[in-house]
């Protein structure tokens, strides 16, 4: 691993510092207080502060560093923690370490219906090789497995789904659909808060997508689609994150390794959620009532209230 950092990456290490000392500092209940009155801006504010102190240097070492992959992971690894970092501050802060603990009991709930799981392993692999078919250009990451492995490469990539659970599926889902969409459906009907949602999830990737020379735009639109399908199986799941987790692994393995770059994969799974709305409902993205935060994990200040129809 390199041993000299980016330039600016001392400056945004002792802001994080900073930021960490002054919230120790403030502490007790006044801040606990703040955070439980207003926790979608809390959350929000905590993802993106955090998220990108981490993600700025990460788009440095990109375009200026590109031989610094270690401190590349790294940057990204601690930017990607960011939700789970807000939602636990933010349940906390809300309904205590009870709140905390179902948020993460909800990764347990497995008892699915088999069809949740074959969508979200296979729908968005398989918009990556409709893609590759319809522009007959397959991804980079396949051709480099089929060269190396032969057929072997139906095995690789299902594996590279579950490899993938642990890294940012984990660190984000915890506080994108595990504390925030659920949160919105309180108040709002499921297809406006997965927009919401997806609209913040791509933009909070913003710095990484400008280092690496991607659209502003297509990184933006790019996760609407996903984040509706996402919340689709959140909500037909009852809660349950499993089929979010397989649905993010298997969007990165769709993007890494079997679709080419381009606007129409990007097209495509936005049809793919139009159909989901279209079959599913935009009121609860689901067969049934959307689901929302149980009474022990919404924050003491703030009254459920009614649903909005």
């Amino acid at each position: 691993m390199p041993s000299a950092l980016p330039p600016t990456v001392g400056p945004l290490s002792k802001l994080g510092t900073i930021i960490l000392v002054l919230s120790a500092s403030l502490g007790g209940g006044q801040l606990r207080k703040s955070i439980g009155k207003h926790p979608v801006a809390s959350f929000l504010i905590i993802t993106f502060a955090w998220g990108w102190m981490f993600y700025v240097p990460a788009a440095l070492v990109i375009d200026e560093h590109p031989e610094q992959t270690g401190w590349l992971v790294a940057f990204q690894t601690l930017g990607a923690a960011s939700p789970l970092l807000a939602g636990h501050v933010v349940r906390q802060a809300g309904g205590g370490w009870s709140s905390v603990a179902h948020g993460w009991r909800r990764y347990t709930e497995w008892r699915l219906p088999v069809w949740i799981y074959v969508a979200a392993i296979l729908v968005l692999p398989s918009v990556g090789g409709l893609t590759a078919l319809l522009t007959r250009r397959p991804g980079d990451g396949l051709l480099e497995l089929w060269e190396n492995l032969g057929p072997l490469t139906a095995v690789v990539v299902p594996m590279s789904i579950a490899a993938q659970l642990a890294s940012s599926p984990l660190l984000e889902e915890y506080g994108w659909r595990g504390f925030l969409q659920p949160c919105l459906q309180e108040r709002h009907r499921a297809l406006p808060s997965a927009l919401f949602v997806g609209a913040l999830w791509g933009l909070h990737h913003l710095p990484l997508a400008i280092g690496a020379g991607l659209p502003v735009g297509e990184t933006i639109v790019g996760a609407v689609g996903p984040s509706i399908i996402a919340a689709w199986l959140l909500n037909e799941g009852r809660g349950s994150m499993v089929g979010v987790m397989l649905l993010h692994a298997s969007l990165n393995v769709a993007i890494q390794v079997i679709a080419p770059d381009g606007l129409l994969f990007d097209i495509l799974i936005i049809l793919v959620a139009g159909g989901v709305v279209t079959f599913a409902g935009p009121l609860n993205l689901a067969r049934r009532p959307r689901f929302v935060l149980a009474a022990e994990q919404r924050p003491r200040s703030s009254a459920p209230g009614p649903l909005r129809s």
